[in-house]
């Protein structure tokens, strides 16, 4: 899970997400979750790309939103949502 700029950076380019994210894949990597910001959150993986597209929503402090989406998104894989 990262986001954007953490994926270019890691990938050491700038580009199109899901091309970047194939590059991990292609390394043995299971799945890549980005999150775009106010944009939407894209999972990508061998069985395709799921894109969320961001709830509309008044802004009043984003601190902590990122790991806030980390803790909702293990807690869903672990079924206890």
């Amino acid at each position: 899970m990262l986001t954007r700029h953490e994926l270019e950076v890691i990938a050491g380019s700038e580009g199109k997400v899901e091309g970047l994210a194939w590059g991990f894949l292609r390394r043995g990597i299971g799945n890549v979750l980005v999150t775009l910001g106010r944009e939407s959150a894209l999972l990508i993986s061998p069985a395709g790309t799921l894109r969320q597209e961001a709830f509309p929503m008044s802004e009043v402090d984003t601190v902590g939103a990122s790991d806030c989406f980390c803790g909702v998104f293990a807690a869903a894989l672990t079924g206890d949502l």
